[in-house]
Parts: C-alpha cells; structure tokens; sequence
C-alpha cells in the first residue's frame, strides 16, 4: 500500500510540553509508530536530489559518506550539504525545525556502486508481515540478520543558516535570522540516528515545529568500524515568534 498524506490542519499553539515529548521518546518504541501526516507536500522517496533541483523543487539536505555522490564530488565525511552549499563540516552544529514527516518501512536492498535500485515502500508493519518478510532482526548461525524491511522516515525542515554561509535558498526571514526549508531522507542507520529522534518528539506535539533540534554529523561504532554519521538532539522549544511565522509560512504554501 503505497503511503497517503492526511489533511491535519496547522496550529499556532503546541498544547503538549517538550518535558512530555522527551517523555514520549524514551518510553515508546519507534515500531509501533504508523505513518505520521506530510503538512507540505508529499515527499517522494525515489526523488534524487538532482531531480529535485531540475524540478525547482525543495532542496535536499544530505550528508556526505566515504562513497556516493557527495564524496566523487569531493566532499569529506560528515559534510552536510543543502542542495549545491555546504552548511557545516563534520562536527559543526545546525539548527533545525520538523515541518513535516512521513514514517514508513523500507525494503532493504544491497548497495550497488552506480546502481540505483529502487526499494519497496509500506506503510506499516503488518502489511509486510501478511506479505511473509520480517521486520526485526533475528539472530542466524552466522550471526544477527538483518529483516527484509526497515524503519524510514522523509521529512520537510526549516533549517536556520549558519553564520557566513551564503545560499539563496534561505528565503524565510525571522527576528533576524534566515531560514531554508530542506527535505530529508532517512533509512538505515541515519533513521536510527537522525530520523528516529525527530520522529518520536514531533508526533507528540500538536505542531511538530514546535521543537527545536540540533544536528550534527559525528563518528558512530558500528560493531567495530566508526562510521560518520548525521544526529539530532531535542533542545528546546521554538521560539514563539518563530512558532507563529513557521505557522504563517506553512499557510502560505
């Protein structure tokens, strides 16, 4: 079944405390989560970013990685790039807001250099367990094995701007500061990490912008092998001012 946007309407007040919400992260497992609502469009998992950009669609925030495309381009582990500019390098922190969230499941499917397989979408776990695949690892002769689907989530963020970066796709002016809307594409390890965490804190609010968050790209263990990867932090919640011109922007769209 493929994922549905609903018609939630935005609000300018978030009822629920971010005390409740942090809450909410430790106490509920991700795998009970359904589908969440996307607020601003609807987020195509199979949508390159280079699509994207030729569509003048959303930019996309990606995080650099030993392989991809980001790295033939010569960009080292942990850069965090936003359509054509780099925002930060491995370490440097951003700011960020979820604007919209999709949460599904996702067909795992080996890496291939030069390849680009397509993955299989659900949007809840039983239907891929009617359908005979797991969704748990499970532990094998020759160690953990990994299920045939995993949690992913596709999300639309207002990003802050760092100090001295220049972009034109900063377009939303607040207080002072000046904003991007991004979408971002988590599975795997980056949903474990990144996704996972804003997921749990924006569907406990009303609003899921009314948390800010911070995120940063850092070494993980990975078994044995440090691996660079992208994570988020709840910090805060947003700014009122901020809160009522994100409510307005959405409008807009």
């Amino acid at each position: 079944m493929a994922k549905k946007p609903n018609d939630n309407t935005d609000t300018n007040e978030a009822s629920t405390s971010l005390a409740q919400a942090a809450k909410q992260e430790v106490s509920t497992p991700s795998t009970e989560r359904n589908a969440p609502l996307l607020q601003l469009g609807k987020v195509n998992v199979q949508e390159t970013p280079e699509e994207v950009a030729a569509s003048g669609g959303t930019p996309v925030l990606r995080t650099a990685f030993g392989v991809g495309n980001l790295a033939e381009a010569g960009h080292a582990p942990g850069t965090v790039v936003l359509g054509d500019y780099v925002l930060a390098k491995k370490g440097e922190i951003l700011f960020l807001y979820v604007l919209a969230a999709s949460r599904y499941y996702k067909e795992n499917t080996e890496f291939i250099p030069g390849q680009r397989i397509e993955a299989k979408c659900f949007s809840t776990a039983k239907e891929i367990h009617d359908l005979g695949f797991s969704t748990d690892w499970t532990d094998g002769p020759g160690g953990r094995v990994r299920p045939d689907y995993s949690p992913a989530a596709d999300f639309i963020l207002l990003v802050e701007k760092p100090e001295k970066v220049v972009s034109p796709d900063f377009t939303l002016n607040v207080d002072g500061k000046a904003y991007a809307f991004a979408r971002f594409y988590t599975d795997k390890n980056v949903y474990v990490n990144a996704g996972d965490p804003l997921i749990k804190v924006a569907l406990s609010a009303d609003v899921p912008y009314a948390a800010k968050f911070e995120f940063k790209t850092m070494n993980k263990m990975l078994g044995r092998q440090p691996v660079t990867l992208p994570v988020t932090t709840l910090v805060s919640q947003t700014d009122p001012v901020l809160l009522e011109a994100i409510a307005e922007a959405l409008k807009a769209k």
